[in-house]
């Protein structure tokens, strides 16, 4: 059966089943200028060498989707002053108010205005991702961040489980010295030297005999220190004696947790995971899973378990926030709009201890034992480092094509320097004239109006045709913060009401809403957000940031994977049956 399939398929694409790879030349994904970028990018960065037995061809692609003149490419190339992250946020902000047009394919092609949703930020590795987030912030922009960081791996997470593990065993100094640190108590390096300097065994009792005056300890901190030692004094006594979820509550209430969260940089992201984990908590509590001690062996497995990445399986549909995710997670998606940043970093040139090579095998770096050279370690060196650079180019070409209509490439020049091994040195092999010019056209007239008028008209562009933009600083206000725009209306409206300003000389959207325009239920929580925070209100249940941390996104992700996995046992099985001497129930089971 997949022979036959496969013979069908070398049928469509007019080759043969035998040759190995059947390539497909159509691309229904591309408008056609993106198309043209992309052949034009990796038909020269794809490239096959016998020198080097990792680097991969590149075919190139026909555009099949019939919308002429269309598909963007642009590339900020950016000096110090200016921060990739501003110009993601801005440029999101700006399609977004200038209603830019996207195409999408409906039984036909649709246009229609950019929505959130229709953008993708994918990035190499997490260690910017704080930063992303905070600039779409800024410019209130929604997003949700798909199989980034996990729950369980949140360091607001780690330090609660670490508090519950202390109060279920007070013997656990490795516990408690991470919370003392920990924002939950924020005790000075300095004082933990000092409790670390006392002779008594434990840390329990060494805090017992700095606050008795039984060892030296900084006076300006020993008041702390004693609040601290009667707040665990105080669990340790309620533990066990009240539900899990309320013991969990009183903790936070008597640390004041939500108020310490709400104040710190990305204070609003972290109040909502404490809440999930809350949550979390009562779940276990309602399924009568069992004790304090229970729940903490079950944080440790999805801590320790959660670690691990998946595919990720996005509902699309969703037009309500920028998803944000690794470039390996995106593997099999596509967005109307992608951003790929961070196109300057390079691969590192620095030398390992030990090398290993499934061919050749293994070799030590020859200053380990006292040698000058080795030519077995040279070589394996030489082969992992063509390994990460065939694996750079297929990551970027992973990325660039994951975007359907417009692509945004960003790179950040530090001291004018260009990385080595990086995307942008390769573009800038590519194009010539990428940091002497404001656009690069291929394939394309001069800017006259006639000569658009006449390509517009004929609707026969070169099929290869593409013209990439450059951009080279921030623009100033593309895009007032929604944060701003809503302050301003507070002040406003309490302006208009001191003044007793009459009611049709206010904006339409500070106007009282009349009567009969429909009834809405508020829930309890959702009252005490805006009795408390009315910006914070705003935030959560209009734009749509931190409500129950998109736990309804990623129940939809849970059910299309399991999708994925009968797929993908189905292939194995039609893989292995041609060559099995196996029973088919034997087979299945293999």
């Amino acid at each position: 059966m997949f022979n036959q399939v496969k013979k069908q398929f070398a049928a469509i694409a007019g080759s043969s089943a035998e040759e190995g790879n059947i390539v497909f030349s159509g691309s229904f994904r591309f408008l056609p200028r993106l198309n043209g970028f992309i052949n034009h990018l990796f038909s020269r960065i794809l490239k096959e060498s016998a020198a080097d037995p990792f680097k991969v061809g590149y075919h190139p692609l026909k555009a099949l989707r019939n919308v002429a003149n269309t598909g963007q490419a642009e590339f900020a190339l950016l000096d110090e002053a200016d921060s990739e992250e501003e110009y993601i946020a801005r440029t999101i902000a700006r399609l977004k108010k200038e209603q830019a047009p996207v195409f999408v394919w409906e039984n036909d092609e649709i246009e229609r205005p950019f929505e959130y949703g229709d953008a993708a930020i994918l990035i190499r590795s997490r260690s910017n991702l704080l930063k992303i987030e905070q600039a779409l912030r800024k410019y209130d922009i929604p997003y949700q961040t798909v199989k980034g960081v996990g729950f369980w791996q949140k360091q607001e997470v780690y330090d609660f489980y670490h508090l519950l593990r202390f109060i279920n065993n007070p013997q656990d100094d490795l516990a408690l010295v991470g919370i003392l640190r920990s924002p939950l108590f924020m005790l000075s390096d300095e004082a933990l030297y000092f409790l670390s300097q006392a002779e008594q065994t434990g840390y329990l009792h060494k805090m017992h005999a700095a606050v008795t005056g039984k060892v030296y300890f900084p006076q300006e901190e020993k008041e702390d220190l004693t609040r601290i030692l009667n707040l665990l004094r105080k669990w340790t006594a309620l533990r066990g004696r009240m539900a899990l979820t309320d013991f969990c509550e009183t903790i936070m209430d008597d640390l004041k947790l939500r108020t310490l969260y709400y104040a710190q940089l990305n204070g609003e992201q972290l109040s909502a995971n404490i809440e999930k984990l809350i949550q979390q908590v009562g779940r276990f509590e309602s399924a009568g899973l069992g004790n304090l001690n229970d729940f903490i062996k079950n944080m440790e497995e999805l801590i320790e378990n959660g670690m691990r990445e998946g595919e990720a399986q996005l509902v699309q549909e969703d037009l309500g926030s920028v998803k944000i995710m690794t470039i390996h997670a995106a593997k099999g998606l596509q967005f109307p709009i992608v951003f790929v940043p961070y196109l300057n970093k390079g691969i590192s040139s620095k030398s390992n201890a030990v090398y290993l090579d499934p061919e050749f095998g293994l070799a030590l770096n020859p200053s380990v034992y006292g040698a000058e050279s080795s030519l077995l370690y040279d070589l394996l060196k030489q082969r992992q480092q063509q390994k990460e650079s065939a694996e750079s180019r297929r990551l970027f070409y992973t990325a660039v094509t994951r975007a359907a209509c417009g692509l945004y490439l960003s790179a950040q020049l530090k001291k004018e320097k260009v990385q080595p091994g990086s995307a942008l040195e390769w573009m800038a092999d590519i194009f010539d004239t990428l940091f002497e010019t404001d656009r690069i056209k291929i394939g394309l007239p001069d800017d006259s109006e006639q000569k658009k008028a006449d390509l517009l008209n004929s609707g026969r562009e070169d099929p290869d045709a593409f013209e990439l933009i450059i951009v080279r600083s921030l623009e100033e206000n593309i895009s007032e913060s929604g944060n701003r725009t809503f302050l301003k209306g507070i002040q406003y409206l309490e302006s208009a009401l001191q003044n007793q300003a009459p009611p049709e000389s206010l904006p339409d959207y500070l106007k009282r809403i009349p009567p009969g325009s429909g009834s809405r239920v508020f829930s309890p929580t959702r009252l005490m957000v805006f009795q408390k925070d009315k910006q914070e209100y705003y935030r959560r249940y209009h734009l749509g940031f931190f409500d129950d941390d998109y736990e309804a996104f990623g129940d939809d992700v849970k059910r299309d994977e399991y999708g994925l996995l009968k797929g993908k046992i189905v292939h194995r099985y039609l893989e292995l049956m041609p060559q099995s001497t196996l029973s088919h129930r034997r087979l299945m089971e293999q």
